[in-house]
């Protein structure tokens, strides 16, 4: 796909493992594309394009004075996502500091009109935050994940009702840090990648759609948890779920694979490594998408030179291909959840030009 230009002023900040699988560019219900960027003024600006990336309109410029209750910006934890079959696409901020959401509603399909939705809302757990959003139009129900950082415990599983309010489902258990979170839009089951909550291993954990997040099935992978540097989940267009991640055991930068059985989470179907080599330094983004062929990508940004990368797995490993234009690929991210039949995968990164 060609390199188009968003915007001219984008901020740099760093992501971690922690708050790396947000998806910041989105598809809605008319297959037109939007995203959101942090500007240099540390407000958020949201841009739509119809024309598949090459011009980019802006929506909406969201500063403090748009919450009446609270001051959630800047922020580098936030997520765009389309509500499927609603035509809606909607913005959502954490405030992790102070465990407080806040969020806006797009409406595609009415002239880009745009209203408040979650307005300093808390989190119902007292230590900072970390949160995920993810549309199940499987049951037309948007789920918050809210996610420990400071240790491990029982953690908080809510829907947001579009109203202003989370109406709070449960917890989920002794399950330690999250670091990302599907749901299947075929099946309606979602899945969670996150560190064992009392072992050195992660976990796999997959649980029914629209009920309190009790687990059908989980699986460990015994690997040790600060060789972790990104890691995200997926799943194929068959429901298989599959994690991605970026791993340094002290010698070279490997990207990893797995895939496991829907149905036995025991039975792995795939296992592979893609090795960087030797003295190349760890990636500073790191995501997995598939594609309506059952193609892996990996895209990252590549500390070396600062350009943003894919490789494609199809049964074998192909090469790095750089995506920017020489003009640096930071901050690089790709739409997290492109449509089943899209064989093409949209990038958003920061470039300097």
């Amino acid at each position: 796909m060609p390199e188009y230009s968003i915007m001219n002023t984008a901020q740099d900040f760093t992501l971690n493992k922690y708050n790396n699988a947000h998806s910041w560019i989105c598809e809605d219900d008319n297959g037109d594309y939007w995203c959101v960027v942090r500007n240099t003024s540390d407000n958020m600006e949201v841009y739509k394009s119809e024309d598949s990336g090459q011009t980019w309109i802006l929506q909406k410029t969201l500063t403090n004075s748009d919450w009446s209750n609270g001051n959630p910006l800047p922020s580098n934890h936030f997520q765009l996502v389309n509500l499927i079959g609603q035509n809606k696409v909607y913005l959502f901020i954490c405030e992790i500091d102070t465990n407080k959401c806040y969020s806006w509603i797009f409406e595609t399909n009415s002239g880009g009109s745009d209203s408040k939705d979650l307005d300093s809302v808390a989190i119902n757990i007292n230590v900072t935050t970390e949160s995920f959003i993810y549309w199940d139009n499987f049951n037309d129900t948007l789920f918050i994940i809210a996610t420990y950082l400071l240790g491990e415990g029982t953690h908080y599983y809510g829907k947001i009702l579009l109203n202003g309010t989370i109406s709070s489902i449960g917890g989920l258990g002794n399950k330690g840090i999250v670091l990302d979170y599907y749901i299947d839009e075929i099946t309606g089951i979602q899945w969670m990648f996150s560190e064992a909550a009392t072992s050195e291993k992660f976990m796999i954990n997959k649980a029914q759609s629209n009920v309190p997040m009790t687990s059908l099935d989980n699986v460990d992978i015994a690997f040790t948890k600060s060789y972790l540097i990104f890691g995200g989940i997926t799943v194929d267009r068959s429901g298989h779920p599959i994690v991605g991640y970026l791993y340094n055991s002290g010698s070279n930068p490997q990207f990893k694979i797995t895939k496991r059985d829907k149905d036995d989470l025991s039975n792995e179907l795939l296992s592979t490594t893609y090795d960087l080599g030797s003295g190349s330094t760890n990636p500073t983004t790191f995501f997995i998408v598939v594609d309506g062929n059952n193609n892996i990508y990996v895209v990252y940004t590549d500390a070396d030179d600062g350009e943003a990368y894919y490789i494609k797995y199809s049964g074998s490993w192909g090469t790095p291909t750089k995506i920017s234009s020489d003009n640096d690929g930071k901050l690089c991210i790709p739409i997290t959840r492109p449509k089943i039949t899209d064989t093409q995968i949209p990038v958003i990164y920061q470039a300097t030009v």
